[in-house]
């Protein structure tokens, strides 16, 4: 199967692991060709998806103590209206704990 399927990999399963680790070190790869044809270069290729779980309850867990966050329709936001941000999404509605989503005001 090529497609990945990833509820799977919150859950560790091995094989969800190894391929979506596989997808990403083809990705950066070829984000690498592209920035060197562009001069740009880093010195780590790092991202959310490699943020461990307790790390971004942890983050969670301490806007909340800050009383930084708020609830709109099931999503949990922190608001960042007074940084001229909009609510970012730090965890959807029903779902644990992800990616953060700032959608940029226009």
């Amino acid at each position: 199967m090529w497609a990945i399927q990833a509820w799977r990999l919150p859950a560790g399963e091995p094989a969800a692991i190894a391929q979506w680790s596989r997808f990403r070190d083809l990705s950066i790869e070829k984000l690498k060709e592209t920035y060197h044809r562009l001069n740009i270069d880093f010195d780590v290729y790092w991202g959310e998806s490699q943020v461990k779980p307790e790390s971004m309850q942890r983050s969670i867990d301490i806007c909340e103590e800050k009383g930084l966050t708020c609830e709109d329709r099931g999503a949990l936001l922190v608001d960042l209206v007074k940084y001229k941000m909009d609510k970012a999404i730090i965890r959807k509605a029903g779902e644990l704990p992800g990616s953060l989503w700032i959608p940029m005001l226009t």
